[in-house]
């Protein structure tokens, strides 16, 4: 499926900033970003200017209002783990089974005093390593809700990041 997203108050490319601008995604990749983004650019340049016929409505790709949005056009990752970017290479947690990494992590969770500043600087950094990898979206599955911790303020941390 095709899908024009249109006024949009700005889309950032990572390398341009483009205020009310489209963009127009065909079969799940980004074909066309401002001026390339009209659903029908290659035809249009290809057609002859006179004479050519509309395009059938079959071709529309979906418009979605994207109105007082910023588009950030990239990959999204569904299922990431933020916190566990601060837990890296510990002892025991390479190549176990997984009730045994679930154990040591536990462990190492228990002794780091997860709190929100912790989460909100892992976050951080699997952030920007995604943003490296072309992630412009994550949802966090979070694990570890330490009884000493407001689970509220331990999410708006991460969220915050």
């Amino acid at each position: 499926m095709d899908l024009l997203a249109h006024g949009a108050e700005l889309i950032w490319t990572g390398q341009r900033e483009l205020p009310g601008a489209d963009l127009l995604c065909r079969r799940g990749m980004v074909a066309g970003v401002g001026a390339d983004a009209s659903p029908h650019a290659d035809a249009d340049r290809a057609a002859p200017s006179s004479g050519s016929l509309p395009p059938k409505e079959a071709d529309q790709p979906e418009r979605l209002d994207a109105s007082g949005c910023v588009v950030i056009p990239g990959l999204v990752n569904a299922h990431h783990h933020l916190l566990q970017s601060a837990f890296r290479t510990l002892e025991g947690t390479r190549r176990v089974r997984m009730d045994a990494w679930l154990s040591a992590m536990a462990g190492y969770y228990r002794a780091a005093a997860v709190d929100p500043p912790l989460a909100a600087a892992a976050a951080a950094v699997a952030a920007a390593e995604g943003l490296l990898a072309g992630v412009t979206t994550v949802a966090d599955h979070h694990l570890t809700w330490p009884e000493t911790c407001n689970p509220n303020e331990l999410a708006g941390a991460v969220i915050a990041a």
